[in-house]
């Protein structure tokens, strides 16, 4: 129960973080700055997973979850200390009044457009999908034997590919080429995910997650 109320509190932090990005970067920067995000979440990743297993496999989850608590306490004290504009201008003076601080202003803003209508509804699919077939890794890493830490490998290397697929994409990716890195992103996670039914070893399954972080990182930024 504190789970799930811990992760629905946190869950609107990276969505608002991503949508401030634009209000506080110039256009032209949007895809570096996006870049840089991606990296600072996937670096956590790497290192994250990794280390909790760690922890885990020498003193228990207690301690695991108090540095985590602890880690969100002072990300929450960083974000209260920062300055910029993060109401955005440019999308609020599309929104009524009424409707500024609600969800179904945004609902209606996706509503109308051709291109972010289709683009969320396919990443809501693709996310809830990803998010359902997580429930596994616990399962893979007791079927061969990997313990507390291969179970935090399977995360860590995900993100070593997602920094660097983040990086490459944050110097690469401009908003004419965003659709088609959103469609290979894709294809990487779906190549990686689908492979690990028939790969034979922790290790090539461990290896595999990298193609994925590497598409996730493109689909991020």
């Amino acid at each position: 129960l504190v789970a799930i109320i811990a992760t629905a509190a946190g869950a609107p932090f990276r969505a608002a973080s991503a949508a401030a990005i634009p209000n506080l970067v110039d256009a032209d920067d949007l895809a570096w700055a996006n870049g840089l995000l991606g990296t600072a979440f996937n670096l956590a990743l790497v290192a994250g997973p990794f280390m909790g297993g760690a922890l885990v496999a020498v003193s228990g989850a207690g301690l695991v979850f108090g540095v985590n608590a602890a880690s969100f306490a002072i990300s929450s004290a960083v974000i209260a200390k920062t300055s910029g504009d993060f109401g955005g201008r440019a999308t609020s003076a599309r929104i009524s009044e009424g409707d500024r601080c609600t969800v179904l202003a945004g609902f209606r803003l996706l509503g109308r457009n051709r291109l972010l209508a289709p683009l969320a509804a396919s990443s809501a699919l693709a996310f809830g999908a990803f998010g359902a077939a997580l429930v596994i890794d616990p399962a893979l890493a007791r079927h061969f034997h990997a313990g507390s830490v291969g179970y935090g490998l399977l995360t860590t290397v995900w993100g070593g590919g997602a920094v660097i697929g983040s990086l490459t994409a944050g110097r690469i990716v401009t908003v004419a080429r965003a659709p088609v890195a959103v469609v290979w992103g894709m294809l990487a996670m779906a190549l990686s995910l689908g492979s690990i039914v028939f790969l034979p070893s922790f290790a090539l399954i461990v290896a595999a997650g990298a193609i994925g972080g590497v598409g996730n990182g493109f689909v991020f930024v």
